[in-house]
């Protein structure tokens, strides 16, 4: 009998966490060199990525990094050098960035990212294919190597692909009117194991109907409230 894999612990970046990889970046150049594809200063809180939007300007006009006391004058941020760095704490840091854009771009594709990757309704707005194309840039970047298969369909058009009993964890986010959240959960009940998780968005937004329909279903299944931020409830 296979062992389930045991899941791994979100991590928090705290604002320690997140400065001393801006010191390392600063301290080994090879170093940023590998990572610096990924480093995007929006993933940093707000008062340090002044220094790494300086760092990214500074590197792509003078194909160098700039010295602590640069970054200094121009963030008022002290970000002194890492001294005596071994091969041992590059390769620390390598899978630490890594990890860490890797989780803010997750973030802020939930935080941010619009409700339907294949047109859009009239709650989230309608937009072209520029979603499509980011979403699948973060999977190509950070999850190669996963089986990730995207279906730019509605939710009615790919209930057929699944099977009953079938799926673990599912996430309604789409039109948020009473009828359409009701619609929705009930087609994909039956494709739901017997253990299985659904999220629903904007539970508390008062003209939703979202939360009408949860007050109704909240009586019949075991829940969770997760408040994510001041505007994702799931």
């Amino acid at each position: 009998m296979s062992q389930r894999k045991e899941q791994p612990e979100l991590k928090e970046y705290s604002e320690e966490v997140q400065k001393v990889l801006i010191q390392f970046m600063l301290t080994d150049n090879s170093a940023y060199v590998r990572c610096q594809n990924i480093v995007k200063p929006e993933y940093w809180n707000d008062r340090l990525r002044p220094a790494v939007r300086f760092i990214k300007k500074f590197t792509e006009e003078y194909r160098a990094l700039p010295t602590p006391e640069q970054v200094k004058a121009e963030t008022n941020l002290d970000l002194p050098i890492i001294p005596n760095i071994q091969k041992n704490h590059v390769d620390w840091f390598l899978d630490e960035i890594s990890g860490f854009c890797r989780h803010k771009a997750m973030e802020a594709l939930v935080y941010e990212g619009p409700q339907l990757i294949a047109q859009g309704d009239k709650h989230t707005g309608f937009y072209d294919d520029s979603v499509y194309k980011f979403v699948k840039g973060l999977k190509n970047r950070f999850y190669a190597e996963q089986k990730i298969k995207f279906l730019r369909k509605t939710f009615k058009e790919a209930n057929k692909d699944f099977r009953d009993n079938s799926i673990d964890l599912l996430h309604i986010d789409g039109l948020h009117t009473y009828k359409a959240v009701k619609g929705d959960f009930e087609m994909w009940l039956p494709k739901m194991k017997k253990n299985g998780v659904v999220f629903l968005h904007d539970i508390t937004v008062p003209h939703f109907g979202v939360r009408r329909f949860w007050a109704e279903i909240e009586k019949k299944y075991p829940f969770y409230y997760l408040r994510i931020s001041t505007e994702t409830e799931v």
